[in-house]
């Protein structure tokens, strides 16, 4: 059975909203089956991951970027090499 951790050991943090925010908040919590508090936590949770996976993301790329440039280098090597013994 999962214990439930009191709110009061919760951390609390105010918040100001742009006008009409909150509201917006209400019914994407109430579409979602979840308190304001518990929407604005899966929310922001949700970024946290979200910006995890593109950091990854950008490395791979960056990496594949690298690897790119690198057979790219090799084949021009290889195309000068071949075109120097072709006959003139």
């Amino acid at each position: 059975m999962v214990e439930e951790t009191p709110v009061r050991e919760y951390d609390k943090f105010m918040l100001r909203m742009p006008e009409g925010m909150r509201d917006r908040i209400a019914r994407e919590a109430k579409s979602n089956g979840r308190s304001m508090n518990a929407e604005l936590i899966a929310r922001i949770e949700k970024t946290l991951e979200d910006d995890t996976a593109l950091a990854k993301l950008t490395d791979r790329v960056e990496e594949l970027e690298a690897d790119f440039e690198k057979r790219l280098q090799d084949l021009e090597q290889a195309m000068h090499y071949v075109s120097k013994r072709l006959p003139t």
